[in-house]
């Protein structure tokens, strides 16, 4: 799926998808062009959790950014 659609199935905004592609919370998808990538389910799990932390859990990117790390390690 394109990041529109990776949108839509999360209701996170386009531009904050982009945000947290930047800032390493989110992986980044499969090249398709220059331009374009395609995300997968395991984008749509990690989208959700990084805004459970942030939303609900009121972590900063960066306190977000030490947890998925810490996740990652294991």
């Amino acid at each position: 799926m394109r990041v529109a659609e990776l949108s839509r199935r999360t209701g996170v905004s386009v531009a904050s998808i982009k945000y947290y592609l930047r800032e390493g919370l989110l992986p980044p998808g499969e090249r398709t062009s220059p331009n374009q990538a395609s995300y997968g389910d395991d984008h749509v799990r990690r989208l959700r959790l990084v805004r459970a932390l942030i939303d609900v859990g009121g972590l900063s990117v960066v306190g977000t950014r030490d947890v998925l790390a810490a996740i990652d390690d294991d």
